[in-house]
Protein backbone atom coordinates (compact mmCIF):
# COMPACT_ATOMS: atom_id res chain seq x y z
CA UNK A 1 0.00 0.00 0.00
CA UNK A 2 2.68 2.28 0.47
CA UNK A 3 4.48 1.31 -2.26
CA UNK A 4 1.37 2.20 -4.42
CA UNK A 5 0.92 5.67 -2.75
CA UNK A 6 4.99 6.45 -3.42
CA UNK A 7 4.27 5.35 -6.99
CA UNK A 8 1.09 7.14 -7.42
CA UNK A 9 3.00 10.61 -5.54
CA UNK A 10 6.13 10.30 -7.57
CA UNK A 11 4.07 10.16 -10.87
CA UNK A 12 2.16 12.86 -9.97
CA UNK A 13 4.79 14.89 -8.91
CA UNK A 14 6.90 14.66 -12.25
CA UNK A 15 3.86 15.38 -14.23
CA UNK A 16 3.38 18.70 -11.93
CA UNK A 17 7.39 19.29 -12.54
CA UNK A 18 6.84 18.85 -16.37
CA UNK A 19 4.18 20.70 -16.53
CA UNK A 20 5.39 24.05 -14.28
CA UNK A 21 8.84 23.50 -16.10
CA UNK A 22 6.72 23.84 -19.83
CA UNK A 23 5.12 26.87 -18.39
CA UNK A 24 8.00 28.39 -17.59
CA UNK A 25 10.10 27.65 -20.23
CA UNK A 26 7.32 29.26 -22.53
CA UNK A 27 6.89 32.05 -20.25
CA UNK A 28 10.49 32.88 -19.90
CA UNK A 29 10.90 32.63 -24.44
CA UNK A 30 7.89 34.94 -24.49
CA UNK A 31 9.80 37.54 -22.60
CA UNK A 32 12.60 37.37 -24.75
CA UNK A 33 11.09 37.70 -27.97
CA UNK A 34 8.48 40.51 -26.54
CA UNK A 35 11.73 42.49 -24.55
CA UNK A 36 13.62 42.08 -28.12
CA UNK A 37 10.77 43.63 -30.15
CA UNK A 38 10.26 46.16 -27.03
CA UNK A 39 13.97 47.47 -27.54
CA UNK A 40 13.93 47.78 -30.58
CA UNK A 41 10.65 49.73 -30.59
CA UNK A 42 11.86 51.88 -28.33
CA UNK A 43 14.48 53.22 -30.45
CA UNK A 44 11.81 53.97 -33.54
CA UNK A 45 10.50 56.83 -31.53
CA UNK A 46 14.34 58.64 -31.45
CA UNK A 47 14.97 57.30 -35.43
CA UNK A 48 11.60 58.80 -36.33
CA UNK A 49 12.20 61.88 -34.57
CA UNK A 50 15.86 62.48 -36.21
CA UNK A 51 14.63 62.01 -39.54
CA UNK A 52 12.11 64.77 -39.29
CA UNK A 53 14.60 67.15 -37.76
CA UNK A 54 17.17 65.99 -40.49
CA UNK A 55 14.19 67.75 -42.91
CA UNK A 56 13.65 70.33 -40.92
CA UNK A 57 17.63 70.71 -40.94
CA UNK A 58 18.01 71.28 -44.73
CA UNK A 59 15.27 73.60 -44.55
CA UNK A 60 16.87 75.78 -42.30
CA UNK A 61 20.03 75.49 -43.62
CA UNK A 62 18.91 76.71 -46.79
CA UNK A 63 17.29 79.69 -45.31
CA UNK A 64 20.43 80.36 -43.38
CA UNK A 65 22.22 80.69 -46.50
CA UNK A 66 19.56 82.97 -47.89
CA UNK A 67 20.13 85.25 -44.74
CA UNK A 68 24.04 84.91 -45.02
CA UNK A 69 24.31 86.16 -48.52
CA UNK A 70 22.50 89.67 -47.16
CA UNK A 71 24.54 89.63 -44.22
CA UNK A 72 27.81 87.94 -43.33
CA UNK A 73 27.03 87.50 -40.17
CA UNK A 74 24.96 84.17 -41.14
CA UNK A 75 27.92 82.71 -41.74
CA UNK A 76 28.92 81.22 -38.83
CA UNK A 77 25.79 79.98 -38.64
CA UNK A 78 25.51 78.48 -41.62
CA UNK A 79 28.45 76.23 -41.01
CA UNK A 80 27.16 75.27 -37.63
CA UNK A 81 23.46 74.20 -39.21
CA UNK A 82 25.47 72.32 -41.84
CA UNK A 83 27.80 70.39 -39.63
CA UNK A 84 24.58 69.50 -37.19
CA UNK A 85 22.69 68.49 -40.70
CA UNK A 86 25.69 66.46 -41.78
CA UNK A 87 26.44 64.32 -38.67
CA UNK A 88 22.23 63.91 -38.28
CA UNK A 89 22.76 62.74 -41.53
CA UNK A 90 25.57 60.36 -41.21
CA UNK A 91 23.78 58.38 -38.03
CA UNK A 92 20.44 58.12 -40.52
CA UNK A 93 22.37 56.65 -43.19
CA UNK A 94 25.79 54.88 -41.89
CA UNK A 95 25.92 55.47 -38.40
CA UNK A 96 26.07 52.52 -35.85
CA UNK A 97 24.28 54.50 -32.57
CA UNK A 98 20.65 54.17 -33.25
CA UNK A 99 18.93 50.85 -33.04
CA UNK A 100 16.89 50.35 -36.82
CA UNK A 101 19.19 52.93 -38.22
CA UNK A 102 22.36 53.47 -40.13
CA UNK A 103 23.64 50.07 -40.45
CA UNK A 104 20.45 48.18 -39.51
CA UNK A 105 18.22 50.24 -41.96
CA UNK A 106 16.15 48.10 -44.16
CA UNK A 107 16.91 47.97 -48.06
CA UNK A 108 14.35 50.02 -48.32
CA UNK A 109 15.49 53.24 -46.47
CA UNK A 110 19.07 52.09 -47.75
CA UNK A 111 17.53 52.37 -51.29
CA UNK A 112 16.22 55.65 -50.00
CA UNK A 113 19.17 57.07 -48.86
CA UNK A 114 21.26 55.98 -51.83
CA UNK A 115 18.83 58.20 -54.08
CA UNK A 116 19.39 61.34 -51.58
CA UNK A 117 23.00 61.34 -52.09
CA UNK A 118 23.36 63.39 -55.40
CA UNK A 119 21.15 66.23 -53.73
CA UNK A 120 22.42 66.18 -50.34
CA UNK A 121 26.45 66.55 -51.83
CA UNK A 122 25.11 69.54 -53.99
CA UNK A 123 23.47 71.31 -50.45
CA UNK A 124 26.79 70.46 -48.82
CA UNK A 125 29.17 72.23 -51.20
CA UNK A 126 26.38 74.56 -51.99
CA UNK A 127 26.36 75.28 -48.37
CA UNK A 128 30.54 76.19 -47.69
CA UNK A 129 32.03 79.30 -49.14
CA UNK A 130 32.15 80.45 -51.33
CA UNK A 131 28.14 80.36 -50.72
CA UNK A 132 25.95 79.09 -53.40
CA UNK A 133 22.40 79.92 -52.19
CA UNK A 134 20.87 79.35 -55.36
CA UNK A 135 22.28 75.77 -55.81
CA UNK A 136 21.44 75.10 -52.33
CA UNK A 137 17.90 76.14 -53.59
CA UNK A 138 17.51 74.11 -56.33
CA UNK A 139 18.95 70.81 -54.54
CA UNK A 140 16.77 71.25 -51.58
CA UNK A 141 13.67 71.00 -53.74
CA UNK A 142 14.76 67.23 -54.43
CA UNK A 143 16.50 66.48 -50.87
CA UNK A 144 13.19 67.47 -49.23
CA UNK A 145 10.99 64.87 -50.94
CA UNK A 146 13.45 62.05 -50.93
CA UNK A 147 13.63 63.37 -46.85
CA UNK A 148 10.28 62.79 -46.57
CA UNK A 149 9.95 59.76 -48.09
CA UNK A 150 12.42 58.19 -45.76
CA UNK A 151 10.50 59.89 -42.88
CA UNK A 152 7.56 57.68 -44.18
CA UNK A 153 9.38 54.75 -44.59
CA UNK A 154 11.26 55.13 -40.95
CA UNK A 155 7.40 55.52 -39.68
CA UNK A 156 5.56 52.78 -41.36
CA UNK A 157 8.30 50.13 -40.39
CA UNK A 158 7.94 51.61 -37.05
CA UNK A 159 4.01 50.87 -37.21
CA UNK A 160 4.46 47.97 -38.58
CA UNK A 161 7.16 46.32 -36.01
CA UNK A 162 4.58 47.32 -33.29
CA UNK A 163 1.94 45.40 -35.32
CA UNK A 164 4.44 42.67 -35.13
CA UNK A 165 4.92 43.15 -31.43
CA UNK A 166 0.57 43.27 -31.02
CA UNK A 167 0.20 39.95 -33.33
CA UNK A 168 3.39 38.29 -31.07
CA UNK A 169 1.92 39.15 -27.95
CA UNK A 170 -1.38 37.68 -28.77
CA UNK A 171 -0.19 34.68 -30.39
CA UNK A 172 1.86 33.69 -27.35
CA UNK A 173 -0.43 34.72 -24.78
CA UNK A 174 -2.73 32.08 -26.60
CA UNK A 175 0.13 29.49 -26.56
CA UNK A 176 0.43 29.55 -23.42
CA UNK A 177 -3.06 29.02 -23.02
CA UNK A 178 -3.09 26.02 -25.37
CA UNK A 179 -0.30 24.38 -23.28
CA UNK A 180 -2.69 24.66 -19.90
CA UNK A 181 -5.40 23.48 -22.16
CA UNK A 182 -3.01 20.69 -23.04
CA UNK A 183 -1.31 20.14 -19.32
CA UNK A 184 -5.23 20.11 -18.17
CA UNK A 185 -5.88 17.09 -20.27
CA UNK A 186 -2.69 15.27 -20.85
CA UNK A 187 -0.80 15.93 -17.72
CA UNK A 188 -3.09 17.23 -14.59
CA UNK A 189 -5.97 14.67 -15.24
CA UNK A 190 -4.10 11.55 -15.74
CA UNK A 191 -2.69 12.70 -12.90
CA UNK A 192 -5.52 13.10 -10.83
CA UNK A 193 -7.39 10.26 -12.21
CA UNK A 194 -3.99 7.66 -11.39
CA UNK A 195 -3.85 9.31 -7.67
CA UNK A 196 -7.90 9.05 -7.61
CA UNK A 197 -6.86 5.18 -8.46
CA UNK A 198 -4.23 4.84 -5.94
CA UNK A 199 -6.88 6.45 -3.30
CA UNK A 200 -8.86 4.16 -4.36
CA UNK A 201 -6.76 1.14 -4.53
CA UNK A 202 -5.42 2.23 -0.99
CA UNK A 203 -9.15 1.72 0.46
CA UNK A 204 -9.82 -1.27 -1.35
CA UNK A 205 -6.75 -3.16 -0.16
CA UNK A 206 -7.16 -1.41 3.64
CA UNK A 207 -11.09 -3.14 3.54
CA UNK A 208 -9.68 -6.00 2.23
CA UNK A 209 -7.42 -6.21 4.96
CA UNK A 210 -9.95 -5.54 7.56
CA UNK A 211 -11.99 -8.43 6.12
CA UNK A 212 -9.14 -10.84 5.92
CA UNK A 213 -8.23 -10.06 9.55
CA UNK A 214 -12.03 -10.79 10.53
CA UNK A 215 -11.93 -13.53 8.54
CA UNK A 216 -9.00 -15.00 9.92
CA UNK A 217 -10.26 -14.77 13.24
CA UNK A 218 -13.65 -16.13 12.99
CA UNK A 219 -11.56 -19.24 11.60
CA UNK A 220 -9.57 -19.56 14.68
CA UNK A 221 -12.64 -18.77 16.57
CA UNK A 222 -13.99 -21.96 14.56
CA UNK A 223 -11.12 -24.08 14.97
CA UNK A 224 -11.22 -23.86 18.72
CA UNK A 225 -14.37 -24.45 19.29
CA UNK A 226 -14.39 -27.78 16.84
CA UNK A 227 -11.55 -28.60 18.78
CA UNK A 228 -13.00 -28.35 21.89
CA UNK A 229 -15.77 -30.39 20.42
CA UNK A 230 -13.52 -33.21 19.16
CA UNK A 231 -11.22 -33.18 22.34
CA UNK A 232 -14.20 -32.58 25.40
CA UNK A 233 -17.38 -33.08 24.68
CA UNK A 234 -16.69 -35.93 21.96
CA UNK A 235 -14.16 -37.52 24.37
CA UNK A 236 -17.01 -37.40 26.99
CA UNK A 237 -19.45 -38.95 24.96
CA UNK A 238 -17.03 -41.80 23.65
CA UNK A 239 -16.61 -42.65 27.14
CA UNK A 240 -20.34 -42.75 28.02
CA UNK A 241 -20.91 -44.81 24.80
CA UNK A 242 -17.96 -47.29 26.15
CA UNK A 243 -20.30 -47.02 29.64
CA UNK A 244 -23.32 -48.09 27.97
CA UNK A 245 -22.00 -50.69 25.77
CA UNK A 246 -20.74 -52.17 29.38
CA UNK A 247 -23.82 -52.16 30.96
CA UNK A 248 -24.79 -53.23 28.55
CA UNK A 249 -27.35 -50.70 27.37
CA UNK A 250 -27.61 -51.14 23.33
CA UNK A 251 -29.80 -48.58 22.46
CA UNK A 252 -28.16 -46.02 24.70
CA UNK A 253 -25.46 -47.03 22.95
CA UNK A 254 -26.10 -46.82 20.11
CA UNK A 255 -27.47 -43.02 20.34
CA UNK A 256 -24.01 -42.23 22.29
CA UNK A 257 -22.62 -43.76 19.25
CA UNK A 258 -24.64 -41.79 16.76
CA UNK A 259 -24.04 -38.51 18.97
CA UNK A 260 -20.51 -39.17 18.72
CA UNK A 261 -20.66 -39.58 15.05
CA UNK A 262 -22.14 -36.03 14.96
CA UNK A 263 -19.82 -34.20 17.22
CA UNK A 264 -16.89 -35.16 15.46
CA UNK A 265 -18.81 -34.51 11.86
CA UNK A 266 -19.02 -31.08 13.28
CA UNK A 267 -15.68 -30.84 14.95
CA UNK A 268 -14.39 -31.40 11.60
CA UNK A 269 -16.54 -28.98 10.21
CA UNK A 270 -15.24 -26.38 12.06
CA UNK A 271 -11.39 -27.75 12.33
CA UNK A 272 -11.15 -29.25 8.92
CA UNK A 273 -8.34 -30.87 8.01
CA UNK A 274 -4.79 -29.06 6.68
CA UNK A 275 -6.06 -27.99 3.64
CA UNK A 276 -2.41 -27.17 2.13
CA UNK A 277 -1.34 -30.51 3.14
CA UNK A 278 -4.23 -32.94 2.28
CA UNK A 279 -5.38 -31.14 -0.94
CA UNK A 280 -7.97 -29.20 -1.74
CA UNK A 281 -9.62 -32.08 -3.81
CA UNK A 282 -9.41 -34.41 -0.17
CA UNK A 283 -11.04 -31.63 1.81
CA UNK A 284 -13.91 -31.02 -0.08
CA UNK A 285 -14.21 -34.69 -0.36
CA UNK A 286 -14.30 -35.18 3.23
CA UNK A 287 -16.48 -32.08 3.54
CA UNK A 288 -19.34 -33.50 1.18
CA UNK A 289 -19.09 -37.39 2.44
CA UNK A 290 -19.86 -35.94 6.42
CA UNK A 291 -22.32 -34.14 5.31
CA UNK A 292 -24.15 -36.90 3.61
CA UNK A 293 -23.23 -38.89 6.44
CA UNK A 294 -24.14 -36.47 9.48
CA UNK A 295 -27.57 -34.64 7.45
CA UNK A 296 -28.33 -38.25 5.27
CA UNK A 297 -28.99 -35.99 2.17
CA UNK A 298 -26.60 -36.74 -1.42
CA UNK A 299 -23.87 -34.49 -0.95
CA UNK A 300 -21.31 -35.04 -4.00
CA UNK A 301 -17.85 -33.43 -5.31
CA UNK A 302 -17.95 -33.42 -8.95
CA UNK A 303 -13.95 -32.38 -9.39
CA UNK A 304 -12.37 -31.29 -12.94
CA UNK A 305 -8.69 -31.54 -12.89
CA UNK A 306 -6.34 -29.89 -12.54
CA UNK A 307 -8.50 -27.63 -10.26
CA UNK A 308 -8.27 -24.11 -9.47
CA UNK A 309 -4.64 -22.36 -7.85
CA UNK A 310 -3.71 -23.46 -4.18
CA UNK A 311 -3.37 -19.93 -3.37
CA UNK A 312 -7.64 -19.73 -3.14
CA UNK A 313 -7.69 -23.38 -1.66
CA UNK A 314 -8.45 -22.24 2.04
CA UNK A 315 -11.40 -19.95 0.60
CA UNK A 316 -12.75 -22.01 -2.27
CA UNK A 317 -13.40 -24.44 0.88
CA UNK A 318 -14.70 -21.88 3.52
CA UNK A 319 -17.38 -20.58 0.49
CA UNK A 320 -18.49 -24.57 0.13
CA UNK A 321 -18.61 -24.97 3.68
CA UNK A 322 -20.97 -22.00 4.37
CA UNK A 323 -23.11 -22.84 1.16
CA UNK A 324 -23.57 -26.27 1.92
CA UNK A 325 -24.61 -25.31 5.43
CA UNK A 326 -27.04 -22.29 4.01
CA UNK A 327 -28.32 -24.98 1.80
CA UNK A 328 -29.35 -27.72 4.11
CA UNK A 329 -30.40 -25.00 7.19
CA UNK A 330 -32.43 -22.25 5.34
CA UNK A 331 -33.32 -24.46 2.19
CA UNK A 332 -33.94 -27.81 3.57
CA UNK A 333 -31.93 -29.22 0.36
CA UNK A 334 -32.00 -33.01 -0.10
CA UNK A 335 -29.32 -33.39 -3.02
CA UNK A 336 -26.28 -30.54 -2.67
CA UNK A 337 -23.92 -30.94 -5.77
CA UNK A 338 -20.05 -29.12 -6.02
CA UNK A 339 -18.39 -28.90 -9.07
CA UNK A 340 -15.17 -27.08 -9.34
CA UNK A 341 -13.09 -26.70 -12.13
CA UNK A 342 -9.23 -24.58 -12.81
CA UNK A 343 -11.60 -21.04 -12.55
CA UNK A 344 -14.97 -21.84 -11.60
CA UNK A 345 -16.55 -22.99 -8.22
CA UNK A 346 -20.47 -23.73 -8.29
CA UNK A 347 -22.38 -25.40 -5.26
CA UNK A 348 -26.25 -26.28 -6.71
CA UNK A 349 -28.62 -27.82 -4.68
CA UNK A 350 -32.14 -28.55 -4.48
CA UNK A 351 -33.58 -26.66 -2.00
CA UNK A 352 -36.10 -23.44 -1.83
CA UNK A 353 -33.31 -20.72 -0.97
CA UNK A 354 -30.00 -21.64 0.30
CA UNK A 355 -28.87 -18.18 0.70
CA UNK A 356 -32.26 -16.43 2.19
CA UNK A 357 -30.56 -14.79 4.88
CA UNK A 358 -28.81 -12.23 2.05
CA UNK A 359 -27.97 -10.71 5.13
CA UNK A 360 -26.57 -12.78 7.03
CA UNK A 361 -22.79 -12.99 8.46
CA UNK A 362 -22.28 -16.34 6.20
CA UNK A 363 -23.12 -14.82 2.87
CA UNK A 364 -21.12 -11.72 3.91
CA UNK A 365 -18.14 -14.56 4.86
CA UNK A 366 -18.44 -16.09 1.33
CA UNK A 367 -18.77 -12.35 -0.29
CA UNK A 368 -15.60 -11.36 1.34
CA UNK A 369 -13.93 -14.48 0.60
CA UNK A 370 -14.83 -14.42 -3.46
CA UNK A 371 -13.56 -10.92 -3.24
CA UNK A 372 -10.46 -12.01 -1.76
CA UNK A 373 -10.16 -13.74 -4.93
CA UNK A 374 -10.73 -11.20 -7.25
CA UNK A 375 -14.44 -12.42 -7.90
CA UNK A 376 -17.60 -11.64 -6.85
CA UNK A 377 -19.85 -14.46 -5.48
CA UNK A 378 -23.45 -14.99 -7.47
CA UNK A 379 -26.24 -16.78 -5.72
CA UNK A 380 -30.00 -17.50 -6.97
CA UNK A 381 -32.51 -19.44 -7.88
CA UNK A 382 -32.44 -21.76 -10.63
CA UNK A 383 -34.84 -22.04 -13.57
CA UNK A 384 -36.03 -25.41 -12.67
CA UNK A 385 -36.19 -24.79 -9.25
CA UNK A 386 -33.21 -25.23 -6.35
CA UNK A 387 -30.61 -22.37 -5.58
CA UNK A 388 -27.11 -22.02 -7.01
CA UNK A 389 -23.83 -20.30 -5.67
CA UNK A 390 -21.41 -19.40 -8.32
CA UNK A 391 -17.74 -17.37 -8.90
CA UNK A 392 -15.44 -17.59 -11.48
CA UNK A 393 -11.50 -17.25 -10.66
CA UNK A 394 -9.96 -14.11 -12.91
Amino acid sequence: MDELDGSAARDFTRRYALALGLVALLSIAAQIAVQVALHRARSDAAVVNLAGRQRMLSQRLTMTALAAERDPAFIVTVASVLGEWTEAHQRLSRGDDLANAGRDNSPAVRQAFADLEAPFAVMSRAAREPLDPAALLRAQEDFLPGMERIVALYRSEAEARVSRLITLELSLCGLLLLVLVLEALVVFRPAVARLRQAIHERERLREQEFANRELQIAADTARGIGQDLHDGLGQTLTALSFQAQAAKQPVLAAGLAEAVAQCRAQARRLAPVAIQAAGLEAALRELTDSTARAAGVACNLEWTAPGPPAAGWSDLFHICQEAITNALRHGRARTISVRIGPRSLAIIDDGQGGAKGADGVGLQSMRARAKRLGSELECGPLPGGGWVVRIVLP
